[in-house]
Formats: C-alpha cells, sequence, structure tokens
C-alpha cells in the first residue's frame, strides 16, 4: 500500500506538485506519507492568499477572531494523540514529549483566542 500524499494547502486549493518529499519513520525508515514540494511560485501564490484574506479577518472584529482560533484550537484538542503520534514517528520525538509539545500547542491556541476577547 503506497503512503498517503498530501498536497499543498494555498488558500481553498489543494496543489500537487512535480516533486514530492517523503516523510520517513526515523525508528524503522518506513516511509509514512509524502508532502507536496513547495516552489517559490507555490509561496507567492501562498502570500497573496495570505494578504487577500486580511480583510476578511478585520472584518470579524475581535470577537469573531476568538471564536475562529477557538475552532481552530478544538480541532487541534480533538486530534492531540494523532497529531503527538506523528511528531513522535516522523522526529523521532519520545512519545511522552511529543503529547507534551501537542498538549502545549493547545493550551497557545486556547490562550490566545482568549487573548482577542480580551481586546
Amino acid at each position: 500500500m503506497s503512503p498517503p500524499r498530501y498536497p499543498l494547502v494555498i488558500g481553498d486549493a489543494r496543489v500537487d506538485t512535480p516533486e514530492w518529499i517523503a516523510v520517513d519513520d526515523r525508528a524503522t525508515g518506513e516511509v509514512i506519507a509524502e508532502v507536496a514540494a513547495g516552489r517559490p511560485e507555490d509561496v507567492d501564490a501562498a502570500v497573496a492568499c495570505a494578504r487577500a484574506a486580511l480583510p476578511g479577518w478585520d472584518a470579524l472584529g475581535p470577537l469573531g477572531c476568538a471564536a475562529a482560533i477557538h475552532r481552530y484550537a478544538a480541532v487541534l484538542d480533538e486530534h492531540q494523540p494523532e497529531l503527538a503520534d506523528l511528531i513522535h514517528r516522523e522526529e523521532g520525538k519520545p512519545l511522552g514529549e511529543a503529547q507534551a509539545e501537542v498538549a502545549r500547542a493547545c493550551e497557545v491556541m486556547h490562550h490566545f483566542a482568549g487573548e482577542a476577547e480580551r481586546l
């Protein structure tokens, strides 16, 4: 069975590229995924999309931004085990450290959602 392939995400588009980068399990050497290799034009497109999105974020106001960040944090919370396992396999980091890293990322996102509410 082939490993999953993950394209770039640029705006609402999923972008395949001519080259792919293998992601190895550090313990076994097994290829666990392939990710699209971004090119300079992909970076330019991503920056253009980010710039185009700024007016929409501004229009949300602080409470709207807080709600969006809370939704993102909830997705992170929901997928903590899978994210930690992926970090463990891809980086070779001990699983406990990977779990702590993901938990901290969740805490940070919830914190900044709260900061937006306090504005």
